[in-house]
């Protein structure tokens, strides 16, 4: 029971700290996705290209700094999901 209680606190811990890379990485993506649609009605538009060039690589760079976030599975689910740690 006692391990129980530790997995739930690592976990509430893991998700209060990562939780705000998980919100940044939602905004970046969803404003490179805006800034590419707008592109496509002004591609000769150079703030609009400088802008999403700066975006791609903070978005990168995030991405380099929490590889997890761009995983094909929750990490919840490799961390504490059923057969933890065979992922």
């Amino acid at each position: 029971m006692l391990q129980l209680i530790k997995e739930l606190e690592q976990y509430d811990r893991f998700k209060r700290e990562e939780q705000p890379l998980e919100m940044l990485h939602l905004k970046l993506r969803t404003l490179c996705r805006d800034l590419t649609a707008a592109l496509k009605t002004a591609p000769e538009d150079q703030v609009l290209k400088e802008r999403l060039a700066r975006l791609q690589q903070e978005l990168a760079e995030l991405e380099s700094r929490a590889p997890w976030i761009v995983r094909e599975y929750p990490v919840e689910l490799a961390l504490w999901g059923p057969g933890a740690g065979l992922l």
